[in-house]
């Protein structure tokens, strides 16, 4: 999941590609893990977007790497990534922003 965050995935999809049934699947990543293996990979997609804001590419928005993290809705979004990462995801590309301006300046 972590090589493949920016592509789209189903627990169908997973469960095939472990060769087991999508019950099994799920009984054990959530034994091994503690969580579903739906919400790893958006922790996992949601890691990859608290990065891209960090450090922000010229143009970035909030709304960007929203999408190009695998987040269609955008209402889902943000309060994925404040209950997820204790963040806000707006604060972050504008910290990322600041950050980037004092190192050009340098």
């Amino acid at each position: 999941m972590r090589a493949n965050w920016d592509k789209p995935v189903t627990i169908e999809a997973l469960a095939a590609a472990a060769n087991t049934s999508v019950r099994s699947l799920f009984h054990s990543f959530r034994q091994a893990r503690g969580i579903s293996p739906m919400a790893f990979a958006r922790r996992v997609r949601l890691t990859r977007a608290r990065d891209m804001l960090a450090v922000p590419a010229s143009g970035t928005t909030v709304t960007s790497v929203a999408f190009d993290c695998g987040f269609g809705n955008l209402g889902a979004f943000a309060p994925y990534y404040q209950t997820s990462l204790r963040r806000v995801a707006v604060r972050d590309v504008a910290d990322g922003t600041k950050q980037s301006c004092r190192q050009q300046y340098r």
